[in-house]
């Protein structure tokens, strides 16, 4: 499933996760990414090759992993999708805060626009920060 965007749901995961460690570590390193996706390097280094190619970092072999504008924005983007997502499972169906935040990570990326803007609507459309 691709979406509006052009970012396939593993590539939002990549895109949210080194928006964290940059938040985190001030960089991104590719085994970083590998360890924390759970994957091995090839699979990242693939992936980080066509974020490249899309614009959404800057990449070099054995380099640092960086967001580019675009980049920071689409992450930002998703952050917030996976938050208001989160909030409503918690606030209204009264999850648990762990078990919200897996599947607000995976319903992110299958609900479509209308259900999100009217989560977002019930919630006050709240900002959200980064986690």
């Amino acid at each position: 499933m691709q979406h509006a965007n052009g970012l396939t749901p593993s590539r939002q995961c990549y895109l949210v996760e080194i928006l964290l460690l940059e938040a985190r570590q001030g960089r991104a390193r590719q085994s970083e990414i590998a360890a924390r996706i759970g994957v091995n390097r090839p699979s990242v280094t693939a992936a980080l090759r066509s974020l490249a190619e899309g614009s959404f970092i800057r990449y070099e072999p054995y380099g640092d992993v960086a967001l580019t504008d675009m980049g920071r924005q689409a992450a930002e983007r998703i952050m917030t999708r996976r938050g208001i997502i989160r909030d409503y499972l918690v606030k209204f169906l009264d999850i648990d805060e762990g078990a919200a935040d897996e599947a607000a990570c995976r319903m992110q990326h299958a609900l479509p626009d209308i259900v999100f803007d009217r989560l977002s609507a019930r919630l006050g459309k709240p900002e959200r920060d980064i986690r």
